[in-house]
């Protein structure tokens, strides 16, 4: 279902009008054994190729991914693009990022029986940038033929299907004579992978527990936070390059965004003992995988969150360096010297306009900044300022700084909105943002 809005905003005497459309996620409804409806394809079939198609419309820019199964063998075209193939007995999952996209999306499907019963699945999806979710799976609403298709205007939207069919729905899955064949996505599947390469689980969730930061130990050991909980050192007690134990670190901070181990020092940023949100120290000199004490090295205004305090990076050059998203910033003096120490909140737009919703209303500059400190925690010097929210940075082997940044996702076409992008993030540098409107 689809709903049109279409949004006035004012700005002193001008009216900008933006034409705006919001999708309800559909529900999925079940995947079906598909083929051209000739013989019984169950159990004996016409031997020969058949092509099928199905248009599905994308409401915004899109990501997704698609899993096929084909008796005996299909190839795959995702708006004209040749996307991959396979043979019967075992389904293929293919990534559609970068692939699918707003407006009409055409799934291509070139299919081979050899022998006896045939058969096509197809379970898909396009998820926008808002995270909606378009299904699109096999069913009775697909069109298909047997007459030969030369070509590729058949791979291309509005294509005049005269003479194409819908498909028969043959049976759901587990009802079907292809049922032993696996369809259901495993840890490994959310990942795609260059050739040579390999995903491989190395701990479990009962192990790892649901993490939301990690870094290596002094020791090789794999250090995580878990979700509203605390640090653990992951340990591979028999060897065979799996995690099969988790020893408590500490569990007086909790809900770490950001882990960093330099030397025998673990620096962590998320909610203290005293349930601040702020950058800790904590040593572990005896080397028995548990902190040896919690040292408070800064405290953070705003609660751990999205757009709270993220990462720690200890970089060549010797020096912490720390970041923050709008909502948080470090209630340490900056030093005089520091690079970013002078900012305006700055504006182009009056009267200014913010969030509807509220959404980061009321915050001023410097908004989002990255930070470099001493491993003391004594001196802080602002580095860089004017994010929304640089969730996470790095440096490179020669000192530079790099992060990305976006700008509110419902703020898409309005004339304020910036696209996703990457900071190349000189000491001094203010990349602009400001709340709603009002970007410098």
């Amino acid at each position: 279902m689809r709903q049109t809005w279409i949004l006035a905003l004012a700005f002193g005497s001008a009216t900008l009008w933006s034409s705006t459309v919001f999708a309800q996620e559909e529900k999925a409804p079940e995947p079906q054994w598909i083929w051209l409806d000739a013989g019984d394809p169950l159990t004996e079939t016409p031997k020969g190729k058949v092509w099928f198609r199905k248009e599905v419309r994308g409401h915004g820019p899109s990501t997704g991914q698609i899993r096929v199964a084909s008796d005996d063998a299909f190839e795959l075209w995702v708006n004209g693009q040749k996307i991959g193939s396979g043979k019967a007995g075992k389904s293929y999952r293919f990534n559609l990022n970068g692939i699918v996209e707003r407006g009409i999306n055409v799934i291509a499907i070139e299919a081979l029986n050899e022998s006896g019963k045939a058969g096509l699945y197809v379970d898909g999806v396009i998820r926008d940038q808002g995270g909606s979710k378009i299904p699109f799976v096999s069913g009775a609403d697909w069109k298909v033929t047997s007459d030969p298709v030369t070509g590729d205007a058949w791979k291309q939207p509005r294509f005049e299907e005269n003479g194409w069919k819908a498909a028969k729905a043959l049976a759901t899955h587990a009802n079907s004579p292809w049922k032993d064949v696996s369809v259901t996505d495993t840890a490994e599947d959310r990942f795609d992978v260059p050739a040579g390469f390999a995903v491989k689980q190395l701990a479990t969730p009962d192990v790892a527990g649901s993490v939301i930061a990690m870094t290596w130990g002094n020791r090789g050991r794999l250090i995580v936070s878990r979700e509203q909980g605390g640090i653990y050192s992951l340990v591979d007690e028999n060897n065979d390059g799996v995690y099969d134990n988790a020893i408590e670190y500490t569990t007086a901070v909790t809900s770490c965004q950001g882990l960093c181990v330099v030397n025998d020092d673990l620096y962590a940023v998320g909610m203290g003992p005293n349930k601040q949100a702020g950058l800790y120290r904590l040593p572990d000199a005896d080397h028995d995988d548990k902190a040896d004490s919690v040292i408070e090295l800064a405290i953070h205004k705003g609660g751990i969150g999205e757009h709270g305090p993220h990462d720690v990076v200890f970089a060549p050059d010797g020096w912490l360096y720390h970041n923050l998203g709008n909502h948080a910033w470090v209630m340490n003096t900056p030093e005089k010297n520091s690079p970013a120490g002078k900012y305006e909140e700055g504006y182009l737009l009056e009267p200014r306009f913010e969030d509807a919703n509220g959404h980061a209303a009321g915050i001023k500059a410097p908004g989002g900044t990255i930070w470099r400190f001493s491993p003391d925690g004594k001196q802080w010097w602002l580095e860089t300022n004017g994010f929304r929210n640089e969730y996470d940075f790095a440096v490179n082997a020669r000192g530079d700084v790099f992060s990305f940044d976006s700008d509110m996702e419902w703020d898409v076409n309005l004339p304020w909105y910036r696209p996703v992008r990457i900071y190349h993030c000189i000491p001094g540098s203010e990349f602009g943002w400001r709340s709603g409107a009002a970007k410098t």
